[in-house]
Parts: structure tokens; C-alpha cells; sequence
């Protein structure tokens, strides 16, 4: 008697189906292949916002028309903050403001500055609270006493940024501080490669969210405010700047969880640095420095070497010296990052 063999009978849909999932597998990875995740980390006032909105300038053609008009409420808000906290320094000082400039410093502080008001008295008091010996002085020190960097371009500004028909600048808005909260991304591209950019709060009490954003970076991107080394926290003045960026930079770039990351160290406020280092010694706020308290090109250095040191990946570690608030050098700055990037990632596919 004879035998016949047969297949089992193949179920069409469930081929169909099986090759869809098996296309759409394909289609993630070489997606996953193409997108970086990029991670902004540092202290405090380093200026991480001022590189995520710097991409948005560079990379995304600036900002929507909505997201302007909403600067010029922050801006009047950072100029009205800026002039009370000044004046408020004064007073700790016991120190006076000349007799013609009493009444203006009153109205200033009398104003709510989260309400934006056209109003010309507000110009005509800055104006003159801006010539005044005493403000000067207390903004040409600002660093001791926690006066946003922002101020002297702010208050030079005052009469354009309060004019009716204002419309804030990039470089208003470059300039404008609004502090971090939660993570903020944005996304752009740059070649064949899509960005996946995260921005978190620097300060102390927002550090605990920053584990949720920690897996899959392909870029840390660490800012080192460099001008701030004789400068204390904004959270806890017990604490110097450039210490607590130290062990921060330490325990994050040394972390297992950026073991296949690239590691790039952006130095920045390299201007104000340079501005600072007649006025203010570098050798006593940090003795371990050993070169001219004048030297720029030294004290750059210092800060290289410094930070390198505490550095224990294998992987290389990438530096840059920046001003943030400069476009073209960050642009300059950040295609050379980006072709580092993409050959970093060229090199882990082919492995």
C-alpha cells in the first residue's frame, strides 16, 4: 500500500502578518540607527537652556510667533527682577543710590513683575537706576551676589524691549532666564541623523527627575560654567559653583549609564571669564591653580586639565570652549560635535 507525504497547510494571513511585524522591526532599527539622544546636564545657571534654544535658532529657524511674544513678558519680568534684587543688595550693603534716584528705586520695586506694564515711568527709572555709581558697582561684582549675568545687556536694552511695539530677538531671547523645571526636548536634524535633545533643571531639587532620562544616551553633554569660580550656589551659598560642578561631572560622566556614551564638556562663558580674571583672582578661589591670575589661554586650560582628570571612561572625552549666547561659535562648535556623533555612531553599527 502506498504512502503520501504533506505539508501542513500554510495560513496565508499569519505570513502576512508575521512579515509586517518583521518589516516594522526593520523600520525601528534603522530608525534607532539615525536618532541620537542627546542629554544637557549641569549645574545650575551653566546654561544648558541657552544651548537647547541656541538648536532651535540654528536648527529649527527660531521660534513660533507665539513663543516670541511670550519673551517680552519675561524679559520686562528679568529686567524688574534684576534692578530689585540690585537694589535689595544695597541696602544689605547700607550703601545709597544717589538723591535723584531714591524715587525711582522705590517705583521699581512697587511694580509686579509678572505683569508687564507700558509704561514709560518703568524706562525712565531704569535708565537712571542704570547710571547710578552704586547699581554699577553691585553689577560689575554681580557674581558675589547671585545677580543674573544677563542684567547690564538687559538694562542697555530697556528702552527697545519697552517700547509698545517690541518683538523680542533671538538674542533677547538667548538672553531671557527662565528657570528649568522638569525636562524639557526638543528635536531636529542635522545630515541623516534626527536629535533627540533633553534639557533638565540644574538645580539640587531637580536632580532626582534627571534618572528618568539616563537610558539609551548617545551624547552627555555637560556644561561647566567656567566664569563662575569664585561664586557660591544659588541653592545653598555654603557651596562653591565650580565644586559642586566638579563632583556633579565626576559622578554623572563615570556613571554606568553613559559607559557607551559619548562624553563632550562644553566650557562655557569663556567672555565672561575672560572679563572677570583682572577683577576677580582665580589662584584664591581655587589654589590649585598655578598659572598668571591674568593668563586667559592658562586659565582655560586649568579648567581642561581639572575636569579630564576626574574623567575614568574609556571611551575618549570630547571638549569645547563656548560662549552660548554667541550663535555662530556655537554653530561653529556644535557641527564639529555633530560629526564626531555621527562617526561614533557609524563606528558602534559596525561593530
Amino acid at each position: 500500500m502506498g504512502c503520501a507525504s504533506s505539508s501542513p497547510a500554510v495560513d496565508q494571513g499569519e505570513v502576512k502578518k508575521s512579515t509586517a511585524i518583521e518589516a516594522q522591526i526593520e523600520k525601528e532599527r534603522l530608525r534607532l540607527k539615525s536618532e541620537v539622544k542627546m542629554l544637557l546636564l549641569g549645574t545650575g545657571e551653566s546654561g544648558k537652556s541657552t544651548i537647547l534654544k541656541q538648536m532651535r535658532v540654528i536648527h529649527k529657524g527660531g521660534f513660533l510667533d507665539e513663543e516670541r511674544a511670550s519673551y517680552r513678558d519675561v524679559l520686562f519680568a528679568n529686567i524688574v527682577q534684576g534692578m530689585v534684587s540690585i537694589i535689595e543688595v544695597l541696602l544689605e550693603l547700607d550703601w545709597r543710590l544717589q538723591s535723584q534716584n531714591h524715587e525711582h528705586g522705590v517705583f521699581i520695586e512697587e511694580l509686579d513683575s509678572d505683569l508687564r506694564v507700558e509704561d514709560t515711568r518703568v524706562t525712565v527709572a531704569i535708565l537712571a537706576l542704570w547710571s547710578d555709581p552704586a547699581v554699577k558697582a553691585i553689577v560689575d561684582k554681580r557674581g558675589k551676589y547671585q545677580i543674573n549675568d544677563s542684567v547690564a545687556y538687559l538694562f542697555d536694552s530697556v528702552e527697545r524691549i519697552m517700547d509698545p511695539e517690541y518683538e523680542p530677538t533671538d538674542d533677547d531671547i538667548l538672553r531671557a532666564r527662565v528657570r528649568t523645571i522638569g525636562i524639557t526636548e526638543t528635536q531636529f536634524s542635522v545630515g541623516k541623523l534626527s536629535y533627540r535633545l533633553f534639557d533638565v533643571g540644574g538645580q539640587r531639587s531637580e536632580r532626582k527627575k534627571w534618572i528618568h532620562c539616563f537610558e539609551g544616551v548617545n551624547v552627555l553633554l555637560f556644561l561647566v560654567a567656567v566664569s563662575e569660580y569664585d561664586q557660591t550656589l544659588f541653592e545653598d551659598e555654603s557651596v562653591s559653583r565650580m565644586d559642586e560642578a566638579m563632583a556633579l561631572f565626576e559622578a554623572t560622566s563615570n556613571s554606568r549609564w553613559f559607559s557607551t556614551s559619548s562624553v563632550v564638556l562644553f566650557f562655557n562663558k569663556i567672555d565672561l571669564l575672560e572679563e572677570k580674571l583682572p577683577k576677580s583672582s582665580l589662584k584664591a578661589a581655587m589654589p590649585r591653580y598655578a598659572g598668571d591670575d591674568l593668563s586667559f589661554p592658562q586659565a582655560l586650560e586649568f579648567f581642561h586639565q581639572t575636569f579630564s582628570a576626574l574623567y575614568t571612561q574609556k571611551r575618549p572625552l570630547y571638549h569645547h570652549f563656548v560662549t552660548a549666547t554667541d550663535t555662530n561659535l556655537v554653530k561653529k562648535v556644535t557641527d564639529v560635535v555633530s560629526d564626531t556623533v555621527a562617526r561614533n555612531m557609524m563606528e558602534t553599527y559596525l561593530l
